[in-house]
């Protein structure tokens, strides 16, 4: 049975690259040497996000051939280690972490709408909104000064709304007849 190939990496630790004016890597760095396809590498491959590492990269991948180690592809090393590093990156949710997302979701839905009337019925458990139309502010002023001038002068509460604002106007044109 023939030597198995060897991956020189450089490995990263840290949270982000840093770096120094002139460019150089600030994170602590080292270099590992592993044979590749063996029970160690598999174990590598499967921790390199716990063990603290940020970014890896393939140094060299060479493999014995004739009583000589000779350089080859590091392409497909590269794959395999960019697979890994985004697949433990990209955790799946557990059913609790799921629930809390949708729930998340939704609160963030309804603080959305704080502008619209919202009643919860307990009995069902179940949220109805009534969504309120958007009235123009100057419709709405033009309510306001109407109202003054049938009204001696007499302001408009101002927490009235257009619609109020219009049934008090006819309610004072319907005084006046």
């Amino acid at each position: 049975m023939g030597k198995k190939p060897v991956v020189t990496l450089r490995v990263y630790r840290g949270k982000q690259m840093s770096y120094d004016a002139q460019g150089n890597v600030q994170n602590e760095n080292q270099l590992i040497k592993l044979p590749h396809d063996t029970v160690e590498w598999t174990n590598f491959m499967k921790n390199i996000t716990s063990n603290g590492y940020l970014k890896v990269d393939v140094v060299n991948y060479q493999f014995f051939e004739k009583g000589e180690w000779k350089d080859s592809n590091k392409a497909m090393v590269e794959k395999e280690l960019e697979i890994n590093m985004t697949k433990q990156t990209e955790v799946a949710l557990t059913e609790d972490q799921k629930r809390i997302a949708e729930l998340e979701a939704k609160l963030e839905k309804l603080l959305a709408r704080d502008s619209n009337k919202v009643s919860v019925n307990k009995t069902k458990r179940k949220i109805e909104f009534e969504e309120k139309p958007k009235e123009d502010k100057k419709e709405r002023e033009n309510l306001r000064i109407e109202y003054a001038e049938l009204n001696g002068g007499k302001k408009a509460f101002p927490a009235w709304g257009a619609d109020k604002l219009r049934e008090k106007i006819l309610e004072l044109k319907g005084e006046m007849e």
